[in-house]
C-alpha cells in the first residue's frame, strides 16, 4: 500500500509541477505576443498529450487575446532561431506568424 501510495503521490506532484511550469511559460509567451506581434497569426505546436492541450492552448488564447490553432512540428522551419526560449516552450516568429512550440512537458 505504501509503495502504491508513494508512486501515486509522486506522479501527482509531477503533474502539478509540470502544469505550473507550462502555465507560467504560456502566460509569458502570450503577453509577449500581445505586446510584440499584435497582428500575427498564432499557432500552438505540441505533442498532442492531454495535459499539453488542457494547460497550454486555452491559456495562450487568453493571454495573447486571439485565436490560436494547432499545428504539427513539421510546420516550423528547423533553421529558425527561437525569439523567446523558456523551460517548457519556444517561440518562433516567421512572416507575421508566431509558433509556440512545446519542447519539455515534465520538469
Amino acid at each position: 500500500f505504501v509503495f502504491v501510495w508513494d508512486g501515486f503521490s509522486y506522479n501527482h506532484y509531477r503533474i502539478v509541477k509540470m502544469n505550473g511550469s507550462v502555465y507560467t511559460d504560456i502566460k509569458t509567451m502570450g503577453q509577449w505576443i500581445a505586446e510584440n506581434e499584435p497582428t500575427a497569426r498564432v499557432h500552438y505546436v505540441s505533442l498532442k498529450t492531454p495535459t499539453t492541450i488542457i494547460a497550454a492552448r486555452p491559456s495562450l488564447v487568453y493571454y495573447s487575446n486571439r485565436f490560436v490553432d494547432e499545428r504539427s512540428r513539421g510546420e516550423v522551419k528547423a533553421d529558425l532561431k527561437p525569439r523567446v526560449r523558456l523551460p517548457t516552450h519556444l517561440l518562433y516568429v516567421q512572416e507575421n506568424e508566431v509558433y509556440v512550440v512545446a519542447v519539455r512537458l515534465v520538469p
